[in-house]
């Protein structure tokens, strides 16, 4: 069961972040400020296919450590509860960064 929660709470996580990026991002035609400094100013800048790459990339590490949870899933619980733990804590991050690029945009 609680392999279960963990999986729909990444999943959810992830689903926000695709929701955000096409209702806010999938219009945009002008350069995004992707990476900015506090001391230095804008550092990257970007159009919307390298927040959709973060995005894709964020995903297929979710699918990757899921197949591997899977795969551990009868041989080592721990291992299991970590992998999908990890899951959470990127599809956290990458919703973070999206949200950081609509709000600076």
């Amino acid at each position: 069961l609680m392999i279960k929660v963990i999986i729909l709470v990444n999943m959810a996580l992830l689903a926000i972040g695709w929701v955000l990026f096409f209702v806010y991002l999938s219009g945009a035609s002008n350069i995004l400020v992707i990476r900015f400094d506090q001391f230095q100013g804008i550092n990257f800048l970007g159009t919307k296919y390298d927040a959709l790459g973060i995005l894709t990339v964020g995903s297929v590490i979710n699918l990757v450590n899921g197949g591997l949870a899977a795969v551990f899933h009868s041989r080592n619980r721990f291992l299991t509860y970590v992998l999908l733990s990890a899951n959470v804590f990127a599809s956290l991050l990458i919703l973070i960064i999206v949200s950081v690029i609509i709000s600076v945009n």
